[in-house]
């Protein structure tokens, strides 16, 4: 003989009502004068309150923090300035550069040695308002 499932209808649960249809249900019918006696005694030998279930929260992982250091972080492949590597970056720059039109190569190269001596200060300017226009969006 099948039973049949046991309909259940609003129960309020975590401010939620629901329906539930349960194919297995453990139930005892008792008239309501026989749950308690005259003194109010229950008369039922194995009757527990359900326990409520806890929710549990997902626990964190820690993680062991290292030290910071160069060797492990995005700057580890960062080149200093140099002054070798000041003049590679010079000459790249002045292959770039539109030069102005100027009769003498000597005054060619006086400018350019001018600027060569002055690069360093015109490459922290050029670093300085670059991060200035990308920060502010214009």
């Amino acid at each position: 003989m099948k039973k049949r499932e046991k309909v259940i209808e609003n129960i309020s649960m975590y401010d939620e009502v629901k329906t539930y249809s349960l194919p297995i249900f453990n139930y005892r019918v008792i008239e309501q004068s026989q749950v308690l006696n005259d003194c109010y005694m229950s008369l039922l030998e194995h009757c527990y309150p359900r326990e409520r279930q806890l929710r549990y929260k997902k626990q964190v992982q820690f993680r062991v923090k290292e030290l910071w250091n160069v060797q492990n972080s995005v700057f580890a492949d960062y080149q200093s300035d140099t002054q070798e590597l000041m003049n590679k970056l010079f000459e790249c720059d002045w292959a770039m550069t539109q030069k102005p039109k100027i009769d003498k190569a000597e005054d060619l190269e006086k400018i350019k040695a001018i600027l060569k001596k002055n690069y360093w200060t015109i490459r922290d300017a050029f670093k300085y308002y670059a991060s200035i226009s990308s920060s502010t969006g214009s």
